[in-house]
């Protein structure tokens, strides 16, 4: 396999760079560093909770030639952003850009019939454990001088449905909590964006919205201009761009890459 370099020419997107993501075991994240890798980031820190996952990833991102650090991990343990940091340091001598895509769709409840569990679950991983990310990963780019963080929301944002309710409302806390870090984060050089993805064809998004039954993707489609649904590596273009210095006066933007269904 060739190197980064002739993979992507001038040395890619993310030449020299060290990349953090979380929730990088699969779709998105996974997407996102197998892209890193081709875009010639000189390191990979990733971590997800599920490990088999994580060693699958590592292999395949060694074998493609990169240099990478995992640790095996759920983000609902709050010392796992810190250990991250210091699994960077150690590796690296530390990161430039961070990617905060670990998430869950939780169930389907109508909010009448909410449990305090329910909610506060997907509030624990998908709105918390990006304030914990940020809490780590801050101080350390402002030492470094410069950086990028990217929060993964979603197109919820734009266009909620009935029985979404904690989701909708952890990913717009993670809109909310992004803008407030750029503000901050922006007098250190540091930018802190949002993509929020719209329908894509990752394992997750194919559980919720087919579950056990027959896949007619029809209906769902039907509501996108672009007609599809977006392939994982799309989003991670997205990610991987706001990463790199392409991005370097873009600060507490959104970009919502969904095909057009809820612009």
């Amino acid at each position: 396999m060739p190197d980064a370099t002739e993979r992507t020419g001038a040395g890619g997107l993310l030449a020299g760079k060290v990349i953090l993501v979380t929730g990088a075991a699969s779709g998105i994240g996974r997407a996102t560093c197998l892209l890193a890798r081709d875009e010639g980031a000189r390191g990979i820190v990733a971590t997800d909770r599920y490990g088999d996952g994580l060693s699958a990833l590592e292999a395949e991102l060694e074998a493609g030639g990169a240099d990478v650090a995992t640790i095996a991990g759920d983000l609902s343990d709050r010392e796992l952003p810190a250990r991250l940091v210091a699994a960077a340091t150690d590796a690296f001598g530390g990161f430039d850009a961070a990617v905060n895509n670990a998430g869950i769709r939780g169930r389907l409840v109508q909010i009448a019939e909410l449990d305090d569990a329910v909610f506060d679950e997907v509030i624990d991983i998908n709105l918390r454990s990006v304030y914990r990310c940020l809490r780590a990963q801050l101080p350390h780019m402002y030492a470094r001088g410069g950086g990028s963080v990217v929060n993964v929301a979603s197109a919820t944002l734009f266009g909620v449905s009935p029985g979404l309710g904690p989701y909708a409302a952890s990913k717009m806390g993670v809109l909310g909590l992004s803008k407030v870090a750029s503000k901050e984060a922006g007098r250190h050089n540091v930018r802190v964006n949002v993509v929020a993805p719209g329908r894509t064809n990752t394992a997750l998004f194919r559980s919720h919205a087919f579950g056990d039954g027959p896949q007619d993707a029809a209906a769902l489609v039907a509501g996108i201009p672009l007609g599809r649904f977006a392939e994982p590596v799309e989003l991670a273009q997205a990610i991987v761009f706001l990463c790199s210095d392409r991005a370097s006066f873009i600060n507490g933007s959104t970009l919502v890459v969904d095909g057009g269904r809820t612009g």
